[in-house]
């Protein structure tokens, strides 16, 4: 997430995704002490249910774009000649 906001420079990159977590982190306990009265959330589990949807939705991003390349790969070798065929058939 940081990289996107920040860029790949490791040099503002890393005191960023530090203060980041941080942030996030504090967030969570914040989150987890105020939710519920009486009781207290553990800052874990609080993590867990925003980092799961966020991590889902990554996987599936991913997933999405990997089909997506396949199919533009295939468009440009073409409906019959296949990557295993191309370098046997040359």
């Amino acid at each position: 997430m940081m990289r996107l906001l920040v860029g790949p420079d490791h040099r503002r990159l890393l005191p960023a995704s530090l203060l980041a977590g941080a942030v996030f982190l504090v967030l969570c306990d914040s989150i987890g002490r105020i939710l519920l009265h009486g009781m207290e959330i553990r800052v874990s589990i609080m993590t867990a249910f925003i980092g799961t949807p966020y991590f889902l939705y990554l996987l599936r991003r991913r997933v999405k774009l990997e089909g997506e390349m396949d199919t533009v790969m295939e468009e440009k070798r073409g409906p019959t000649q296949h990557s295993a065929c191309h370098w046997r058939c040359m």
